[in-house]
């Protein structure tokens, strides 16, 4: 009878933390890190950065409206895309992964390596 009574009460523990867990909030995903920002020709961008492996990356030039999607397919972490924009337009880029959205990386449309702008100056 005793041996009944706890495995009632730790299958009814058992149920009350996994229920606890799904109704605690997650973590939200970081956002991509960008690590380099190049001019290519008539006004293309080429952005470069880290992000989770798999995730969808979205970049939006804020200004313009012009955004690209890509998919890290190859799941290496690592997006790159070309923006079409103007120099000094502020870009969005987020990621998705596994259907949660993160919070969003900023840059603006100038040089970039290592994640800083080259000339931090250059859209005063």
């Amino acid at each position: 009878m005793r041996r009944r009574a706890f495995l009632l009460v730790a299958a009814l523990a058992a149920l009350a933390t996994t229920a606890a867990a799904c109704l605690s909030p997650t973590l939200p995903l970081p956002p991509p890190e960008p690590q380099s920002v190049a001019s290519v020709s008539g006004g293309q961008w080429q952005i470069s950065g880290n992000c989770i492996p798999g995730a969808e990356v979205i970049v939006l030039d804020v200004k313009s409206g012009v955004g690209v999607v890509v998919e890290d397919l190859q799941h290496t972490g690592v997006f790159s895309v070309k923006l079409t924009g103007s120099a000094c337009d502020p870009v969005s880029i987020t990621q998705d992964s596994g259907g949660a959205d993160s919070a969003e990386a900023s840059v603006l449309l100038q040089p970039y390596q290592n994640g800083f702008p080259v000339d931090p100056s250059a859209c005063n």
